[in-house]
C-alpha cells in the first residue's frame, strides 16, 4: 500500500485513482500512457499498410512457365534473345 499526502494508508480504490489521473508518477506516467495510447493506432496503420503491400505484390507476380526441353529449348532461348 502506498502512503498518501496526510500520511495514512491509501485504499486500493485511491492508488488507482492517482495512477488513472497521472498523479502517482508524474509526467513519466502520462508520458507512458500517452504512447501506449498511441500503439494501437501504428499497429492498425502498419497492419494496412502490410495488407496493401501484400494485396499490390499478388497482381506484380510474373506468371512463369516451366523451362524448356530438349530441341525447343535452343528455340526459346533464342527467341527470347531477339530484340
Amino acid at each position: 500500500m502506498a502512503v498518501g499526502i496526510s500520511g495514512g494508508i491509501l485504499t486500493f480504490h485511491e492508488e488507482i485513482e492517482l495512477l488513472h489521473f497521472g498523479k502517482l508518477a508524474g509526467l513519466p506516467n502520462k508520458i507512458l500512457w500517452f504512447a501506449l495510447g498511441l500503439t494501437p493506432a501504428f499497429m492498425y496503420a502498419s497492419g494496412v499498410v502490410m495488407w496493401w503491400n501484400r494485396k499490390r505484390g499478388a497482381r506484380c507476380v510474373p506468371v512463369t512457365r516451366p523451362a524448356p526441353s530438349g530441341e525447343r529449348a535452343a528455340e526459346d532461348i533464342a527467341r527470347v534473345r531477339e530484340p
